[in-house]
């Protein structure tokens, strides 16, 4: 079995064909490494028609607040590690907030990418990192060893 790698990003007020991209790309690169993936948008294709990310209030099943909680609750549970990039918008997440502490809370390694100057640079978020670093190459290359590669 494969190392799992849940893919935690900032997504409130994305474009979502900015964030499906992203997580698209990181899913590729972890694949090539030979990590399982999981991400916050798994199962939720649908939302490739929207306007705009939003925190809460979507309808589709597989999107309802709950539904979102507890699956992604559910992929950090069951994931070896968690890649946290922090670095694509300066703002705070609450999502990502919540990934990592499930992660730290459950014992799963956490790559956390924080620039210097951000919104997320916050004694919780510092202290739960078991790795952090300040740009992403650095936290991919971190993984592509991690793995053995």
């Amino acid at each position: 079995m494969n190392l799992r790698v849940y893919v935690a990003g900032i997504i409130s007020g994305g474009k979502p064909e900015d964030v499906f991209n992203y997580f698209d790309s990181m899913k590729s690169t972890f694949e090539e490494f030979g990590y399982d993936v999981f991400s916050p948008l798994t199962g939720k294709g649908v939302l490739r028609t929207t306007k705009e990310f939003m925190s809460h209030g979507y309808t589709n099943p597989v999107s309802t607040n709950h539904a979102i909680v507890e699956r992604d609750r559910w992929m950090v549970k069951n994931s070896d590690v968690i890649f946290c990039d922090l670095s694509g918008k300066d703002t705070a997440s609450i999502g990502c907030t919540a990934e990592l502490a499930w992660a730290h809370d459950n014992g799963v390694h956490s790559v956390v990418i924080l620039p210097e100057e951000h919104a997320m640079r916050h004694a919780f978020i510092l202290e739960m990192a078991d790795i952090l670093f300040t740009n992403r190459e650095d936290g991919i290359d971190y993984m592509s060893n991690l793995i053995g590669n």
